[in-house]
């Protein structure tokens, strides 16, 4: 894209270093604030875009929303003819697609790392901010644990669809919760446009294979929920009315033993099928991956509710009974 490269330098303040992706008179890089000395990750849209101002709009909007499990902006602004919005660059983490390369992941994990993303997305529906382009490669997991979201808001006006009515923006951000949930039992994409670096999902006579055709250990609600949404046409309506659906979840990371393709401990149970196979965020003690913690998910449950003190849009039904 003209206006940018390696070196590209800013408002003063912002050194473009890598390329990381390339959208239409769009392009995402890694970049360096030389104000606060930090690494940062730069969107730089070329003035020439149709929706420029649209994606400037939605960046300070989210800007405004502060949630943990959000990726942070922390600048807004233009240089000639480069626009640009700058997010903090979460060194170390992961994107679900990163993580899914390895293969798949451990049930609890795929529950959580869906859990957390739908909580997010439902705390910026009630301010009227929808994602729309929700993607593997989006859904980050931290050194830590936690899971953080990418590009609300900004990748669909990026995307030219940002004036979609609400009630459509919503679903469309539930069966993107699901289609994380898909991916992390099977590796594949169950929807159209965009997919975050994974293959399409295959399917069976005229309908996406059920997770459960396709890998072993998935949850019987997980696997009735992705059924619904891409096999009937229904499932959740809101990332609120998934996060109901599945809760409650562990707020523990479930990590997986880092071996080659296809390789396995001798005499280790299966870290894919494991439940229990689980370092614990924050246990300094011998709980190393791939050693048992059978108490773990019993001990710390999660349960959405409980957010509504930190994250107070979030307006889930106190008459829903979640299983314990």
């Amino acid at each position: 894209m003209q206006g940018i490269g390696p070196g590209t330098i800013l408002s003063g303040r912002y050194t473009a270093e890598r390329r990381t992706a390339r959208y239409t008179n769009a392009e995402q890089w890694t970049a360096r604030d030389s104000t606060l000395d930090r690494p940062v990750l730069l969107l730089a849209v070329h003035r020439e875009h149709h929706n420029v101002a649209a994606v400037l709009d939605a960046a300070r909007r989210v800007a405004g929303l502060d949630n943990p499990r959000l990726c942070r902006i922390l600048d807004v602004g233009s240089d000639g003819d480069i626009s640009y919005v700058v997010e903090e660059s979460l060194d170390g983490a992961l994107s679900m697609a990163e993580l899914l390369a390895a293969g798949p992941l451990p049930a609890p994990e795929v529950r959580r790392i869906a859990g957390e993303a739908s909580l997010v997305l439902d705390v910026a529906r009630h301010r009227g901010l929808h994602h729309q382009q929700l993607t593997p490669d989006l859904v980050l997991r931290t050194p830590d644990g936690d899971v953080k979201v990418r590009g609300l808001a900004t990748m669909a006006a990026l995307a030219g669809i940002d004036h979609v009515p609400d009630q459509e923006a919503a679903r469309a951000d539930a069966m993107a919760v699901v289609a994380l949930t898909y991916a992390g039992f099977t590796g594949t994409w169950p929807l159209p446009g965009p997919s975050g670096g994974l293959p399409p999902a295959p399917r069976v006579a005229s309908s996406i294979a059920a997770p459960s055709e396709l890998a072993a250990g998935v949850p019987n609600d997980l696997d009735a929920l992705c059924r619904l949404t891409f096999a009937q046409g229904q499932g959740p309506t809101t990332p609120g009315d998934f996060a109901r659906q599945i809760a409650p979840w562990s707020p523990i990371p479930v990590m997986i033993p880092t071996m080659s393709p296809g390789a396995r401990p001798e005499n280790q149970p299966d870290a894919f099928t494991d439940p229990e196979l689980m370092p614990v965020r924050g246990d300094r003690s011998a709980q190393g991956p791939g050693q048992r913690r059978p108490d773990a998910f019993s001990a710390r449950r999660h349960d959405p509710r409980q957010d509504r003190a930190q994250d107070k849009d979030v307006e889930l039904d106190e008459n829903v009974e979640l299983d314990e």
